[in-house]
């Protein structure tokens, strides 16, 4: 019997993201955390494969410890060029160094330098496709990244 052979991962560049937020509304605290949820205005998505507006009515659901670290749940929709609609599950992680995450409680419209950095802990979010006529090549594929950009909040 043969070995089998893993295949090497690869990383390819699928595109950057633009959001506009709304301010965040305040579930309160529970056990599990702080519960804010910031509605996601609009914003813009473009990459070699795709480009799309991110449409209105999203948000980004979060449940904050105490530490500040967030479990971050994001859904949103995608309208493409050619009129192609996806809607976009988005899970993960946001942890860092305390000035960041201090940062980011206070609704920071930036992301400090220090989360870039090659010793900072970064932000993931983990982006999953999970409908919609773009195709299928979105729905086979999981995408991270770290958030190193700004966002605009709208009032």
């Amino acid at each position: 019997m043969e070995p089998i052979q893993p295949v090497e991962p690869r990383l390819e560049l699928i595109g950057g993201c633009r959001a506009d937020l709304g301010e965040p509304l305040e579930l309160g605290h529970t056990p599990w955390g702080r519960r804010p949820v910031i509605p996601i205005l609009g914003g813009e998505f473009d990459g070699p494969r795709v480009s799309a507006t991110i449409l209105a009515g999203g948000a980004d659901w979060q449940v904050i410890d105490e530490d500040g670290m967030a479990a971050i749940d994001t859904r949103y929709t995608l309208r493409t060029r050619d009129e192609a609609l996806t809607s976009v599950a988005t899970r993960g992680v946001r942890h860092g160094p305390p000035d960041v995450l201090r940062a980011c409680a206070r609704g920071s419209r930036s992301i400090p330098p220090s989360i870039t950095s090659a010793s900072a802990s970064n932000t993931r979010r983990v982006p999953r496709p999970i409908g919609g006529s773009t195709g299928s090549w979105p729905s086979r594929l999981r995408f991270g990244s770290p958030i190193r950009s700004s966002t605009t909040r709208t009032r």
